[in-house]
């Protein structure tokens, strides 16, 4: 196995990490491969391996590209076939690496497999990488439909009862969210029906596009196949928010990209009006 500057290592990992939580991707990937290439004698790769291929994933996953995540995970397994089985062991059961398989699980829809991938690293878990998992897991339990489990495992993460409305409370904040919008995206709003969900299903991967086009976290999605249709998925946006205003924001921030999409926008010109 290769070893690394050691003296590089901290430093370019932290930028990594920097730039992911920054919401580059791209720059967290450019860092990753300046990293290989500064590989000199130090510290083996096997002490930070998992946590490599956990960046890798993430910032490949926040750009989209499912296919290419899932690619760095099977590299990942096929080089921890090839280990002794001491090593393979230890790579087996390492929580990056259990992570990264976990949200990989989650993006390709594969709910069940993802829910025990996370349940797993709560064992030994601090309470700041605890919170995190119980996201993830009232994530993949709103997507089975236990919303109790779903609820349970988010007051877990955050120490209150997570925030939750009526069906007619939602529906009556989307409303005010479409009477704030410009002129033109209301009257396009006008020709759209507005289809309030929980979370989104499997089924819409064969209207809404691929799984990567259609993560299971997703806010909202246009529908652009005959009958077109704008979704809003609520316990989605419930999650996200910790008040009834920030909630009110992010179902009208929700609803205009939406609506940008309908207009034809695509994702670079939705960020170009702040939509992103």
């Amino acid at each position: 196995m290769s070893t690394i500057d050691s003296s590089k290592t901290p430093h370019v990992l932290d930028l990594a990490w920097s730039c992911l939580e920054g919401d580059d991707p791209v720059a967290t990937l450019e860092h990753l491969a300046n990293f290989t290439e500064d590989e000199a004698n130090g510290t083996e790769i096997e002490a930070i391996f998992g946590e490599l291929i956990l960046l890798q994933v993430l910032a490949l996953l926040s750009l989209g590209d499912l296919k290419g995540a899932r690619s760095a995970l099977n590299v990942a397994d096929a080089t921890i076939a090839s280990q002794p089985p001491a090593l393979q062991g230890e790579w087996t059961n390492d929580a990056d690496l259990v992570r990264a398989s976990g949200e990989v699980l989650l993006a390709e829809w594969r709910t069940e497999e993802a829910c025990d991938a996370f349940a797993r690293l709560l064992d030994g878990a601090d309470p700041e990488e605890a919170a995190s998992h119980h996201e993830r897991l009232a994530l993949c339990s709103d997507l089975l439909g236990d919303y109790d489990a779903a609820d349970a495992h988010l007051e877990s993460a955050r120490g209150v009862a997570p925030l939750h409305l009526s069906p007619d409370e939602f529906e009556a904040i989307v409303g005010t969210a479409a009477k704030n919008l410009p002129e033109s995206f209301r009257a396009k709003l006008d020709t759209l029906p507005v289809v309030i969900d929980p979370v989104p299903t499997r089924g819409l991967m064969r209207t809404g596009g691929s799984p990567s086009a259609t993560p299971p976290d997703l806010l909202g999605l246009y529908i652009e196949e005959p009958p077109s249709s704008i979704h809003i998925f609520q316990r989605n946006l419930e999650r996200v928010v910790t008040s009834p205003e920030e909630l009110a924001a992010e179902i009208e921030i929700t609803l205009y990209h939406e609506l940008a999409h309908a207009l034809g926008m695509d994702e670079e010109g939705v960020g170009a009006i702040g939509l992103a």
